[in-house]
């Protein structure tokens, strides 16, 4: 077990608006490069609390460390937003929307985007968008009670149950190919709980509840926490961050553990992200108290490894209290340590992880040079190398899986991406429908 006594980052403000910032995201890969420089960038909703409008900016990163924020759509926004490509043109687009509307952004490439809309449900929130076999799939929760999802490619929709408002995530939870949806019926004025619906290939199963209590759950990420091999499922509620460890079986048995952050948020729309921050092989959890703030406002919860549950020690990463509504990690400059990306009332920052922690086998979202084909051969869940080689294998949210030297490995389920000498040679993405 290896863990860092403290985590240090270095606060730089990016830019400042009118309005707060919300960054309400599912987590799944929040930083892209928009304008094809490189160089990550960072989207974001301006809006002010409670009044129902704002609109949506990119802060693009023109070089290294320095950003230009400009607002990419004058259609109002309400609440969230996602990005990926939807007409499979190399391009990240934006989605993002307006009470029950879909604002569909389609990059041109040069830091524009043309609009279009679609309807959909009354009181959409949180936004996943995943590229399927038959293409972009939207995944949104409405407020008033329902989880939808649209076909981009066939440009319609179903309503797969009328019982999820809040908190989102898209994963497959049972692995067996196919893309399940974890998702909440409470939001922060209303208890409820978290369940799981699972695609079957052929359609979609009934709900079913992970929770042993209700509460005001927020946000949801699922994850590997204890480095198990199955997808575990986290959100909070206020200043609480829950666990519930996956123990496999069908139906799915869920353990459940509760980690206090320390700070004084009340129930609130808390938010969470998970990603290894200390480059140590497991998933640390990073907390945002929310719109009613709460001392303090941003908290790193540090994964320690232990067996089977984890236990977790809190860091104040921003000891004020700030209206901050979600929070997102991710690459931004040029190492392999994930840095923090949030709106701290009306101003964007970044807190550049500078953690004394070696990340030559860290973080995978740094350079991708894939081998040729002639140098690894992937099948049935196994790549082989051409030649022996210290390799390391990581999962899609940058957590270690596995590491070794040899020939030949058998492949967790999932994405991955393969290290060779500290360089992401082979990222393996199975198919998903």
């Amino acid at each position: 077990m290896l863990f860092l006594v403290s985590f240090s980052f270095n606060r730089v403000a990016i830019c400042t608006f009118v309005r707060n910032i919300w960054m309400v995201s599912d987590r799944y890969d929040y930083l892209h490069d928009f304008d094809g420089n490189g160089l990550p960038d960072m989207p974001l909703i301006t809006r002010t609390y409670p009044f129902n409008y704002g609109y949506p900016y990119i802060a693009f990163q023109d070089s290294l460390g320095f950003f230009t924020c400009e607002r990419v759509s004058s259609r109002w926004a309400s609440y969230s937003l996602t990005s990926g490509d939807l007409n499979d043109d190399s391009l990240y687009d934006m989605i993002y929307i307006g009470s029950g509307t879909l604002n569909l952004l389609l990059n041109n490439g040069d830091r524009t985007f043309t609009l279009s809309t679609v309807s959909l449900g009354s009181e959409i929130n949180h936004l996943a968008i995943r590229d399927t076999d038959t293409g972009a799939v939207i995944f949104a929760t409405d407020e008033s009670g329902g989880l939808y999802m649209y076909d981009y490619v066939s440009a319609s929709s179903v309503r797969l149950n009328t019982t999820c408002k809040e908190g989102l995530s898209v994963e497959d939870i049972n692995g067996d190919g196919w893309y399940d949806v974890i998702c909440g019926s409470s939001n922060w004025m209303n208890s409820g709980h978290i369940y799981y619906q699972l695609n079957t290939g052929s359609g979609w199963s009934s709900l079913v509840s992970i929770t042993t209590s209700p509460a005001c759950y927020h946000g949801i990420k699922a994850v590997d926490i204890n480095a198990d091999g199955m997808l575990d499922v986290v959100s909070c509620a206020g200043s609480t961050v829950y666990v519930w460890y996956n123990e496999g079986g069908s139906p799915m048995a869920f353990h459940e553990r509760s980690y206090s952050t320390g700070s004084s948020s009340g129930c609130n729309t808390c938010e969470i992200t998970v990603a290894d921050f200390d480059c140590d092989g497991d998933g640390d959890i990073l907390w945002s108290a929310g719109l009613n703030g709460g001392s303090p406002s941003v908290v790193l919860l540090e994964n320690d490894n232990s067996a089977p549950y984890p236990n977790f020690i809190a860091h104040t990463i921003e000891p004020t209290s700030y209206t901050n509504y979600g929070i997102a990690a991710g690459l931004v400059d040029d190492d392999d340590l994930p840095d923090i990306v949030v709106g701290l009332g009306s101003t964007l920052y970044v807190f550049y992880n500078t953690t004394p922690a070696d990340d030559s086998f860290c973080n995978p979202f740094g350079e991708d040079e894939e081998l040729g084909s002639e140098e690894f051969v992937v099948r049935d869940g196994r790549i082989t190398f051409s030649k022996d080689e210290e390799f390391a294998v990581y999962s899609a949210d940058g957590r270690l899986l596995m590491r070794g030297r040899g020939r030949a490995l058998n492949l967790p389920k999932g994405l991955v991406f393969v290290k060779f000498g500290g360089k992401v040679k082979a990222v393996i993405t199975p198919s998903r429908r």
